[in-house]
């Protein structure tokens, strides 16, 4: 069974108005065309050159530190932070065909990224959400990245063999570092977008508790959703948008079938949300042949908010208080369209390493037990 990218057209479920037809577009004067394409060609080289978070050259190779010592420090002080087969696994195809579905009919700009999550991600592994109320998802994120670059920087080698001459030895260290770094690349925008998307399971609106109302009147719709740990709620967002009744029928028809994703822009190292959509993943039918199956990506337009609202008791379940879920219905929604997350920025200036961590936060020294143990004979 292949997946395939079909073409879509406006007749389409959630797509875009008036965004197939190409007769109403004026056509272009030849010389006015060719200005527009340079100016447009210096536009993209300095998006480009401003998506570029942290160079590779200014990011030190992995120190090798072992990674059984820094998972007991993090299960012992309860910290979030990334383990190494997350490290790992950045950059692997873990969307099952989604993201790449997904992208090409969004039509970013070279300065937008979008988020959709991770439908393997399991959230019990690091109690993360896209949960804007603090600055804890962008923090895992930006650390995930730079431990990326290092741990690609520091390839493993294989010690010097018995029958192996030191100048081979030595060469053959060269050379894998030489492998190594050539395929690093910069901390980029393509880079955050990965480790955001890795780090958090989807929104898939059937199980987390959604619900929509419709104001005709107003051509607004109000969106409500959860996001849970082992069917247990903990996080509640609310986002208003304005969308024309003919395309609001078609969400609301469906609602039970839709995913949620965000767009984000960037610009200083700093995300900004710029909106959200709806999308859903409806398998075709097979081909002639019936070895082939087409899978058909239903991707809405994007909607910026009116208002985006959330409330999370994220932090309390991760302390293990019992009644976290009741508390979190006690809680006021906040405002997150402008909440103090936007001011984070990525970079080295916010990152905290594996070093720094084993620093902060001594491993536990466990007692070790006596090898024999003396017994006091009991008089009788």
């Amino acid at each position: 069974m292949t997946t395939k990218l079909k073409s879509l057209s406006i007749c389409i479920l959630l797509i875009g108005l008036g965004a197939c037809s190409s007769k109403d577009h004026p056509k272009n004067d030849s010389a006015v065309e060719g200005q527009t394409a340079a100016s447009s060609e210096a536009l993209q080289n300095d998006i480009a050159a401003s998506t570029v978070i942290v160079p590779k050259a200014q990011i030190s190779p992995d120190q090798s530190l072992r990674e059984l010592q820094l998972s007991d420090i993090l299960a012992y002080h309860q910290i979030r932070y990334p383990t190494k087969w997350e490290i790992e696994g950045v950059g692997e195809s873990t969307f099952n065909g989604n993201y790449d579905l997904i992208h090409p009919q969004l039509n970013l700009a070279p300065n937008q990224i979008f988020v959709i999550g991770n439908q393997n991600h399991d959230p019990q592994d690091n109690y993360l959400f896209i949960d804007m109320t603090n600055d804890e998802y962008f923090k895992y994120s930006n650390n995930m990245a730079i431990n990326n670059i290092r741990y690609m920087k520091a390839p493993h080698i294989e010690p010097k063999q018995e029958f192996e001459k030191t100048q081979d030895y030595e060469a053959r260290v060269q050379q894998e570092k030489q492998n190594a770094e050539s395929k690093v690349t910069d901390y980029d925008l393509k880079l955050l977008e990965q480790v955001l998307n890795r780090s958090v399971r989807d929104i898939y609106l059937s199980h987390s508790n959604a619900s929509y109302e419709y104001d005709a009147d107003h051509e607004q719709m109000t969106v409500r959703y959860g996001q849970d740990i082992r069917s247990v709620v903990f996080m509640e967002s609310e986002v208003i948008f304005k969308v024309q009744p003919e395309l609001a029928k078609q969400i609301a028809e469906h609602f039970i079938q839709l995913r949620l994703g965000y767009v984000f822009n960037f610009k200083n190292n700093q995300l900004s949300l710029n909106g959200v959509f709806f999308y859903f993943n409806q398998p075709g039918n097979h081909d002639r042949r019936r070895n082939n199956i087409v899978d058909v990506m239903y991707v809405s337009p994007v909607f910026k908010p009116l208002s985006f609202k959330q409330r999370s008791a994220v932090e309390l379940a991760r302390q293990s208080v019992d009644d976290a879920f009741k508390q979190l219905k006690t809680m006021p929604f906040q405002d997150v369209s402008h909440a103090p997350v936007w001011n984070f920025k990525f970079g080295l200036d916010n990152y905290l390493s594996p070093e720094t961590l084993l620093q902060k936060y001594p491993k536990p020294v466990i007692p070790e037990e006596p090898e024999e143990l003396d017994y006091i004979p009991v008089e009788e």
